[in-house]
């Protein structure tokens, strides 16, 4: 499930991308200032659960990154595309 897509007009793409360490879901961040399409791919951004995703968004959306108002609400839902 992705909560933000490319398509989006979003900086970020993040999904579910799984059970965490802990019994937390694993989100997964790819940012698009970092993916280079004649480069190499750098490795996303990964963590446990969604408070700690919460706070990574809001760090892009401090740094001036194109986030679409819907992302945090749909995480604090759990509500994703499928």
């Amino acid at each position: 499930m992705s909560y933000v897509r490319w398509s989006t007009k979003s900086d970020l793409y993040i999904y579910q991308s799984g059970e965490g360490e802990t019994d937390e879901t694993e989100h997964t961040c790819w940012s698009a200032q970092n993916v280079l399409l004649d480069g190499p791919h750098p490795e996303p951004f990964v963590c446990d659960g969604t408070e700690a995703m919460i706070e990574h968004v809001r760090a892009h959306i401090a740094q001036g990154d194109a986030v679409p108002k819907f992302v945090i609400p749909r995480l604090e839902a759990g509500q994703g595309f499928n």
